[in-house]
């Protein structure tokens, strides 16, 4: 396999003990390397969330990976990828502004739920789940 085809995507983890956290440094990196046409990045909405924010980069973005916090406590920085569940209206993570941010921005690439939460995988009515998670984010977002 020669590789020739071969994107890698990169996604900083927000949390305070990760070792690449920040959007910004990534596109530093993959500029160094001869920018974005083999190295892209992941935007994580919940990633994002606990990181603080900052610039979205839609250019160098392949993949925005969505999902919610919904549980009012603890703080949103001391939430764990076990609490992400189906972007609702108590969403934490601000997850609508961000997608409203980057189809703003002209992005046209994918968005993927990530859920990592059992309460999301072990769900008896995970399509109807799905659908109503969709349809919330529709109403109130331009990806409709």
């Amino acid at each position: 396999m020669h590789g020739g085809n071969v994107l890698a995507l990169i996604e900083p983890i927000g949390f305070s003990t990760s070792s690449l956290k920040d959007k910004a440094e990534l596109v530093e990196a993959i500029e160094a390397v001869g920018g974005p046409a083999k190295f892209k990045l992941v935007h994580d909405t919940f990633q994002d969330a606990i990181a603080g924010g900052g610039p979205i980069f839609p250019d160098y973005t392949a993949l925005v990976h969505i999902s919610g916090i919904s549980d009012p406590l603890p703080p949103l920085d001391e939430r764990l990828d076990a609490h992400r569940i189906l972007v609702d209206e108590r969403d934490r993570c601000d997850t609508l502004t961000q997608i409203e941010a980057f189809l703003d921005a002209g992005y046209g690439g994918a968005f993927s739920f990530e859920c990592t939460a059992s309460t999301v995988q072990e769900s008896s009515t995970l399509a109807e789940d799905i659908a109503r998670s969709f349809e919330y984010i529709e109403a109130r977002s331009a990806l409709a």
